[in-house]
């Protein structure tokens, strides 16, 4: 399973060393797919033992599956989501705020 981990950027290098040191503590393999200034986007088979590592970030806002990306048109998005397996029951959200320096909202 993938997640995404939205770094706080309180300093360049603790927010992603703390996700990675607390996964180290609670033995879980991964893999990093993405790793940036905002986001450190992680696949792992350690989906149970997650938990426990965002109960120990304190310089992660916010924690979340990581189903897909895609572009910014609705038309991509939908294809994209149409391709992806996502449960039909409950609800799902997509947000999008941007913090990065790297990224244009405009466009």
């Amino acid at each position: 399973m993938k997640y995404l981990f939205e770094l706080s950027k309180d300093h360049n290098k603790l927010p992603a060393a703390e996700v990675f040191s607390c996964l180290k503590a609670e033995k879980i393999d991964y893999e990093i797919l993405e790793l940036n200034e905002d986001v450190a986007i992680i696949d792992t088979t350690g989906s149970n033992e997650i938990l426990n590592v965002v109960n120990r970030l304190s310089h992660t806002f916010n924690v979340n599956q990581y189903l897909f990306s895609s572009s910014i048109s609705i038309d991509e998005i939908n294809k994209t989501a149409l391709k992806n397996k996502i449960e039909k029951k409950g609800s799902i959200a997509i947000k999008y705020r941007n913090r990065s320096k790297n990224v244009d909202s405009q466009k």
